[in-house]
């Protein structure tokens, strides 16, 4: 008989595969992909990742006493926990995004000014992945947040190992040490308290399934249009180099 965390599991996998399969994932995958394209992007992905993670903490101190009051509080004192562990992500996320501007700069030209590149303005969908987590926090469900959070962390660990991999291959060893956010994320599986909390958080209440499933695919969504957005960004940032290129 498959447990609660295995039928969440079944209804999310056509969503994340989705997802690895986008073209856009698919064009950075490539052998053939430009390295400076690929360097570009990570170097968006990360910069573009730390606003978006920027009020994580809050929501999830939040959505801890949003679940107190609604008598969840169990999750409640998890989320706090979970709260702890994502300070030290965007910590991670930050150092990444300076080293990986760093390489750029030691290697391509023109260079990148950090902080014209730590303050972008916020994109389209950073600003609707925000709204959906106040909503969530502030509905009558805030234990939903805990499925925003997990599925966020588990898609992204799927596509850890891959990424990181073809950084490794196109841009040699030295990229290893810009990728420590990825590394974090690619034993998601093994990630103590997020991982634990949602196993347990769905055994003891198996009919919230379909919820906190409805929860996961809207987050897989939004991060979708992000996904997009730092491709974009990652093109732009190419094409400006190429161009620099072409005129050197």
């Amino acid at each position: 008989m498959s447990s609660p965390l295995d039928t969440y599991q079944d209804r999310l996998s056509g969503a994340r595969q989705g997802l690895k399969d986008r073209q856009e994932l698919r064009i950075l995958m490539a052998a053939e992909v430009s390295p400076a394209l690929l360097h570009a992007f990570l170097i968006q992905w990360a910069a573009l990742t730390m606003q978006l993670q920027e009020p994580a903490e809050r929501f999830l101190v939040e959505a801890s006493r949003r679940c107190a009051e609604v008598g969840e509080h169990k999750l409640s004192l998890s989320l706090l926990q979970i709260a702890g562990e994502a300070i030290e992500r965007y910590r991670l996320v930050a150092d990444d995004t300076r080293r990986l501007a760093q390489l750029w700069n030691a290697r391509r030209l023109p260079h990148i000014n950090l902080t014209d590149l730590l303050t972008q303005s916020a994109t389209a969908s950073m600003k609707r992945f925000h709204e959906s987590q106040q909503a969530q926090v502030d509905g009558p469900r805030p234990w939903t947040q805990l499925a925003a959070v997990y599925e966020a962390d588990a898609t992204l660990g799927s596509l850890a190992g891959r990424v990181t991999a073809q950084a490794e291959c196109l841009l040699g060893a030295d990229v290893r040490g810009c990728l420590r956010s990825l590394d974090a994320l690619a034993n998601f599986g093994d990630r103590g308290s997020l991982s634990r909390t949602m196993l347990e958080f769905l055994d003891a209440n198996p009919e919230r399934v379909d919820r906190m499933a409805e929860t996961g695919e809207r987050t897989l969504d939004l991060y979708m249009d992000f996904l997009r957005e730092c491709c974009i960004a990652a093109a732009n940032l190419s094409l400006h180099h190429d161009r620099h290129e072409a005129v050197g």
